[in-house]
């Protein structure tokens, strides 16, 4: 691996437009115990920012900005933390794409190592949205209009189990899975994206809302309420039943409603 200084202007961007992780705090899966042999233990597990640039990603630390990962990595890349604290989702040409940060706590001790891509990868195209919530990862593939859900922690050792849904057509959206199992789900195709759907947790639809036009990005608030995002304010999903709230004017959008990437 070759270590390169980043451009000028990637320095400046790092703190808006990167990721910062820090391993989690409290015990990690078994499969996270193997990987402690050529990692160093440390006071605590500072946290790493990642970044895109044009032709790769890259690791870096969070003071100095020092590059401790360059990974060449062509195409347009979106990177999503991935749930664990350690992990960070990269969309990719190729489908969702893993990378380690090298940074994790594991039953009280703190562990760093260099970063590096990993070999997990969930192959798809257009690979979209990831959400986190209560433990799982939830990847949206706007190609396949196919959700894959899976526990976050899974990720220290290898490439997990998962559970797919699929979308009623293939369209650019998010989903969102419940405690209880329930699946929040975005309608659309290539000409409109009009709304949500629930699922249970056997894949029957319970609810659904068709008023809400250019439906893009959640958020869940308290209580497992998910707030979805339209260009005519937004829908909220709570104890079994989807709201609409109208924005004040004819125009209002929240398309971008995205749940906060902190804490890690």
């Amino acid at each position: 691996m070759q270590h390169r200084t980043p451009p000028v202007r990637l320095l400046a961007a790092l703190a808006a437009a990167g990721l910062m992780l820090t391993g989690c705090a409290g015990a990690t899966p078994a499969g996270n115990v193997a990987s402690t042999a050529s990692a160093a233990t440390v006071d605590a597990a500072t946290p790493r920012i990642v970044t895109t640039y044009d032709g790769g990603v890259q690791v870096a630390g969070p003071e100095t900005f020092e590059v401790l990962g360059d990974f060449a990595l062509e195409g347009f890349n979106r990177i999503n933390p991935a749930g664990d604290g350690r992990h960070v989702i990269i969309s990719t040409a190729k489908g969702f794409e893993v990378l380690d940060t090298g940074v994790w706590s594991d039953g009280g001790k703190h562990y760093a190592q260099d970063p590096a891509m990993t070999d997990t990868a969930f192959p798809t195209s257009k690979p979209g949205h990831v959400v986190r919530h209560e433990g799982k990862t939830i990847l949206f593939s706007d190609g396949a209009g196919e959700v894959t859900v899976f526990e976050s922690d899974d990720l220290a050792a290898g490439q997990p189990e998962v559970e797919t849904h699929r979308a009623e057509e293939a369209h650019h959206g998010v989903a969102v899975e419940l405690s209880n199992g329930e699946l929040v789900l975005t309608l659309g195709n290539d000409e409109e994206r009009p709304g949500i759907v629930v699922l249970d947790e056997d894949g029957k639809e319970i609810a659904r809302n068709e008023d809400c036009p250019g439906v893009h990005g959640e958020a869940t608030a308290a209580g497992e309420a998910v707030v979805i995002g339209c260009q005519t304010g937004v829908l909220i999903y709570a104890d079994g039943a989807i709201t609409k709230l109208d924005s004040p004017t004819e125009y209002g959008r929240i398309g971008n409603r995205q749940a906060p990437t902190s804490p890690l």
